[in-house]
Order: structure tokens, then sequence, then C-alpha cells
């Protein structure tokens, strides 16, 4: 892994920083848009409801035949998921450049 360039060396700071966060107030107290995106395959589902429920505009995205590491699993579909989420997030703010120069 680490020659593909995943490396496990900071994986205990990580950790710790996870568990001193409370996620759930934190997209809670978020007011945009948030996109979940977990691979269908990923073991570490149990409580995407809770998280989708936290949010106040919330979506779920599941990406058929990932798991956990859905980002390298497929990376064509993930950089899709990114526009998808960057294009709403423009149409909301207004006077926003489009790309393409179109409104």
């Amino acid at each position: 892994m680490v020659a593909g360039g995943l490396s496990s060396g900071n994986a205990s700071g990580v950790l710790t920083a996870v568990c001193e966060t409370d996620t759930l107030a934190s997209l809670s107290a978020y007011p945009g848009p948030v996109w979940l995106v977990n691979g269908e395959r990923d073991h570490f589902r149990r409580d995407e409801r809770d998280f989708l429920t936290a949010c106040r505009d919330g979506r779920l995205l599941l990406l058929p035949r990932c798991g956990h590491l859905t980002g390298l699993a497929d990376t064509t579909a993930l950089a899709g998921l990114v526009r998808d989420a960057a294009a709403v997030v423009t149409a909301r703010t207004p006077g926003a450049p489009v790309p393409g120069g179109r409104r």
C-alpha cells in the first residue's frame, strides 16, 4: 500500500481526531448541502442513516461494487459526484460564476 501512495503512518492521529469529533452535531449545525458517499460494500455503513438524518440538506449516495476505499476503487464515479456537488452549490450561490459562462 505504501508503494502505491497509501500510508497508515498517521492512522493513530486520525483516529484520535475522529473520536474527539461530534460528527452528528457538526452535520446538524452545517446549513449547506452535504453528500455522504459510501461504497455499497463498505463495512462501515452501520450509522450512515444517523448521519443523513443529522444533515439539514443531505443526500446519501452509494457507489455500486465499491468498498470502504471508494475514492480509490472508482475515481471516475467519485469525480463525477464532486462535479455534481459543485454544480448544486454553484446553482444555489447568487452571483457565482457558472462553468461555460451560462446562467
